[in-house]
C-alpha cells in the first residue's frame, strides 16, 4: 500500500480526534503512522496492516485499562468517585427523568426514591450504568 495512504489515514483520524475529544482516535492515528513506517521499510501490505492493528490494539488496551482504573471506587470513602458531586437540573421530562451535563457529557438522571423532581442543584447518589441516581442538594 502506498505510504501516502497511511499518512492520509493518520491525518483524518487526527482530525477526528480534535472533533471527538477521546484519545482513542489519537491512538488510531498513531497506529496509522506505524503502518506508514512499515510501508517505508518496504514491508508487504499484510505486514503493514498487522503492524498498524497491533499498535492500535495495544494503544486502545492501554487507554481502556487506564479509564477502567479511574472508574474504580475511591479507596478513601469506599464509594464511587462520582458520589457527592453536584449537577444542575434545568427541567424534568414528563417521564420523570432529567437530562444533565456532567463530566462533559449529557446524562440521564433519575431522582432518588422520595425525592420530588424540581429544577436546581442535585447531588449524585450513585452511577447506575448510563444513569445518575440523584437527590436534592442541601
Amino acid at each position: 500500500m502506498p505510504v501516502w495512504v497511511w499518512f492520509v489515514a493518520a491525518g483524518a483520524l487526527g482530525a477526528l480526534e480534535l472533533l471527538t475529544g477521546t484519545f482513542y482516535m489519537l491512538v488510531l492515528a498513531v497506529s496509522a503512522l506505524f503502518g506508514a513506517a512499515a510501508a517505508l521499510a518496504g514491508l508487504a501490505v499484510p505486514v503493514q496492516v498487522t503492524v498498524a492493528a497491533v499498535a492500535a490494539a495495544a494503544g486502545c488496551g492501554f487507554l481502556w485499562r487506564r479509564h477502567a482504573r479511574n472508574r474504580v471506587s475511591s479507596p478513601d470513602d469506599g464509594g464511587s468517585l462520582d458520589e457527592g458531586r453536584e449537577v444542575e437540573v434545568a427541567a424534568w421530562l414528563p417521564d420523570g427523568l432529567a437530562r444533565v451535563r456532567y463530566r462533559g457529557a449529557e446524562w440521564t438522571a433519575v431522582p432518588e426514591e422520595g425525592s420530588a423532581p424540581g429544577a436546581g442543584r442535585w447531588v449524585i447518589v450513585r452511577v447506575d450504568g448510563p444513569r445518575l441516581l440523584i437527590r436534592r442538594a442541601g
